[in-house]
């Protein structure tokens, strides 16, 4: 009986492997050449859910980060890449570092599940950029990113059904019995029309 079981978890397991779908995501502080910051990893959940895992890259430097900006004009900017897929977002460099390295990536995709767009925000209650602390020991645990996955829906559609025409005056116009019931007595018509003209049989 074990391999059977066993049978079933490989099977639930590779299941599972195949439902994930992963982005790589890269950051950059003002002009400076993107660099690897982590991973995200899209899973379907069996209830039609999407859930997501980040994940920091174990060589990330937080140099550029930690170090104090320029100017309060500085971005940070992030890209999530899959393949031929690029999406990118951009918040003030202070405003990560006053939020300590606490942010929220989501990811916007289409009914199909195809990416579109990404957001990129973090904690700012009046957007300003005073009084910004060091994140070095912030630094020393990484970025505590929560992933997301939005999904569009479809938007509200008119009921064709109970439309009803209206008049040049704008009144309702009142249908009359044929324009109401047309489809059930031209299926009739031709009925008899077609029966009607054979000959009686002898």
């Amino acid at each position: 009986m074990q391999l059977p079981i066993l049978t079933l978890l490989f099977a639930s397991f590779a299941v599972f492997v195949s439902a994930a779908n992963h982005f790589q995501v890269l950051h950059a502080v003002g002009d400076s050449p993107f660099t690897v910051r982590g991973l995200i990893t899209q899973l379907e959940k069996k209830t039609g859910s999407t859930g997501a895992r980040y994940e920091n890259y174990e060589g990330l430097d937080l140099s550029p980060i930690t170090s104090a900006p320029a100017d309060e004009s500085t971005l940070y900017h992030i890209k999530i890449v899959q393949g031929q897929l690029e999406l990118s977002s951009s918040i003030r460099l202070c405003h990560l570092q006053k939020a300590q390295l606490v942010d929220m990536i989501t990811v916007h995709v289409d009914q199909t599940g195809v990416p579109f767009h990404v957001d990129y925000a973090v904690e700012s209650k009046d957007g300003s950029c005073g009084n910004i602390k060091k994140v070095a020991v912030a630094a020393k645990n990484g970025f505590k990113t929560k992933a997301v996955f939005g999904k569009t829906h479809d938007g509200a559609r008119p009921r064709l059904d109970q439309m009803t025409a209206e008049t040049v005056t704008g009144k309702t116009e009142e249908k009359s019995f044929l324009q109401k019931y047309w489809y059930y007595i031209l299926p009739i018509v031709v009925i008899l029309a077609l029966t009607g003209g054979e000959e009686p049989k002898k």
